[in-house]
């Protein structure tokens, strides 16, 4: 979803998969992956912006490698994987709800900014 590639993706043959793809790229080539939509979207905006997005990116992606293990037994309970869900998402938001605008740009309110 995150990286608009699915399982059978004709890159994918061989050892590499998606799952191998997006665990190599953690956690500094995680721009390489992202789905291109994603990436246009952010590249206007200012470093400390696109790294809370960047940031927000990693812990999704990290989770579904987390829920997506080979064998069953390593991956994580679905219970954790929606409570980590949940967190990631309370994240973001207290994030986005710390930036305002400014003359039609996105800026940080630096008094509610998230430490990193």
């Amino acid at each position: 979803m995150f990286t608009g590639r699915s399982p059978t993706d004709e890159m994918f043959n061989g050892s590499l998969d998606l799952h191998k793809f997006a665990e190599n790229a953690l956690p500094e080539k995680i721009w390489d992956i992202v789905d291109p939509a994603i990436s246009m979207h952010t590249n206007g905006y200012s470093s400390t912006i696109r790294s809370g997005i960047q940031n927000c990116l990693v812990s999704v992606v990290s989770l579904g490698i987390s829920c997506s293990k080979k064998q069953p037994k390593e991956r994580i309970p679905i219970q954790d994987a929606a409570i980590e869900m949940h967190a990631i998402r309370d994240s973001y938001l207290k994030f986005a709800g710390s930036l305002s605008m400014e003359n039609g740009v996105i800026v940080p309110n630096h008094n509610d900014f998230p430490p990193q």
